[in-house]
């Protein structure tokens, strides 16, 4: 017997003259990076952020540096429904239907528990784990009656480890790890995958924002360093590698998973 026609194996891709990636937070430290690299993957790519400056000058910045890059902006605010839908429809009509799916939107200020209070609660489930669940609820059923995806969300090192004065950042980010295994098992048999990608601390303007909240910048700066075993903060260009390979078409047999990018911090 030869053991390629053991099981039942899935279709083969049906390839694409170029797929449609939506970036959801294209305009921050990664997003537009991992907006490059699909770019430079040949995709067509979106940014979608809920600054509609930065968008467009996100867009115009990828145009210059990826030559024949084909890049949108559109306006999004993760924690509205409708402006997710409107967005999504916006992206189809000008791109076509979307391929692929990072969701690198996120928002976090450090704070204990005890000083933090329920908008404060309400604010940081909002962004960092219902607006990856309505980013996918948009796009999965397109996606399933295709018979190709791929979802990729970004949640932090604190939603596997715990982060001191980050309770509600590691429990968004936790539930954004458990929702992408359990979605993941849901469409195991639609062509779709979804996958999580983890990074360390990295040198984004949302950690800059963070640590000017701080009591001691100077302190927790290096002690965001030294929980790093590689020494140094993560860069953008370090995460957006990564994702574009869980976005493409290359990494149809990877599913249901949290890729650490966080210079050795979990090794699992």
């Amino acid at each position: 017997m030869n053991i390629t026609s053991i099981g039942s194996a899935q279709p083969p891709v049906q390839h694409k003259d170029r797929r449609v990636a939506l970036v959801a937070g294209g305009a921050g430290g990664i997003g537009i990076e991992v907006a490059k690299e699909l770019l430079l993957d040949n995709m067509a790519v979106a940014i979608g952020d809920i600054d509609p400056q930065k968008a467009a000058q996100a867009a115009t910045d990828l145009m210059q540096a990826v030559s024949g890059a084909e890049v949108i902006w559109v306006d999004l605010n993760i924690t509205e429904q409708s402006s997710v839908t409107r967005a999504i429809g916006e992206i189809e009509q000008r791109l076509g239907p979307i391929d692929a799916m990072i969701n690198a939107a996120g928002w976090n200020h450090a704070m204990a528990l005890l000083k933090s209070d329920e908008n404060y609660w309400r604010q940081m489930i909002d962004i960092n784990l219902l607006g990856g669940i309505r980013l996918t609820h948009a796009v999965l059923g397109g996606m399933i009656e295709r018979g190709y995806g791929r979802i990729v969300h970004i949640a932090g090192e604190a939603g596997r480890a715990g982060v001191s004065e980050q309770s509600l950042m590691s429990a968004a980010n936790g539930g954004t790890i458990a929702f992408v295994k359990a979605m993941a098992r849901e469409v195991l048999d639609k062509g779709v995958t979804v996958n999580c990608l983890s990074p360390g601390p990295t040198a984004t303007p949302m950690l800059d924002q963070m640590i000017q909240y701080a009591e001691d910048a100077a302190a927790m700066v290096a002690s965001l360093r030294g929980a790093v075993p590689m020494g140094r903060l993560g860069q953008p260009h370090d995460i957006a590698p990564v994702v574009a390979f869980l976005a493409s078409e290359g990494a149809g047999f990877v599913t249901g998973q949290t890729i650490s990018v966080s210079g050795g911090m979990t090794m699992v």
